[in-house]
């Protein structure tokens, strides 16, 4: 049952990406039919940054994180904000399975829900940090948004706010290892 569950949600997630780059082509051909050509060039440039972007994401060894990340970067680039990863990776495997894997994707979540849900105009940046380890990954947000009180409303759970945003870390439960790096 656990694995249905999870082809499904790779699935689902496969299927938003194709749709989101359709929809890139379709602009870029309208831009072409109208002969905007610089216009065209211009979103190829933003395409080509958003893709090195997302493929950011995916050095991370946890694949639905790696999805979720990708996700956010495609969506928030589509109101015009920038989510920026910078990520130093510090274990050989490419693909690992974790207990609480879920629970690290719907903490992320609930913090890109809070920047997607602000009142206040978006910003031009989400800039996260990301150090994985092999027994833990931690996420530090830059900046002065204040998301310990997304994180206070999980109980249990640490975060640590530093001078250069707000942090914490996930002890990774059970690692199964899948994949080594060639």
């Amino acid at each position: 049952m656990e694995e249905t569950k999870y082809v499904k949600y790779m699935s689902d997630n496969f299927r938003a990406q194709r749709h989101d780059f359709m929809n890139y082509f379709q602009i870029l051909y309208g831009y072409i039919q109208l002969g905007k050509i610089n216009e065209a060039n211009e979103y190829i440039k933003g395409i080509m940054e958003l893709n090195k972007n997302m493929s950011k994401a995916y050095s991370i060894s946890l694949l639905k994180v790696s999805i979720l990340l990708d996700k956010m970067v495609r969506e928030f680039s589509d109101i015009d904000c920038i989510v920026e990863l910078d990520i130093k990776k510090y274990t050989d495997y490419t693909l690992r399975m974790v207990d609480n894997e879920d629970d690290i994707v719907n903490l992320l979540g609930k913090i890109f829900a809070y920047y997607m849900e602000r009142e206040e105009a978006y910003k031009d940046k989400i800039h996260i940090k990301i150090e994985e380890f092999e027994d833990r990954i931690s996420f530090l947000f830059v900046g002065e948004d204040n998301i310990a009180e997304v994180l206070e409303e999980t109980r249990g759970f640490n975060f640590e706010i530093v001078e250069e945003g707000t942090g914490f870390t996930f002890t990774y439960v059970n690692p199964i290892d899948i994949l080594e790096e060639e």
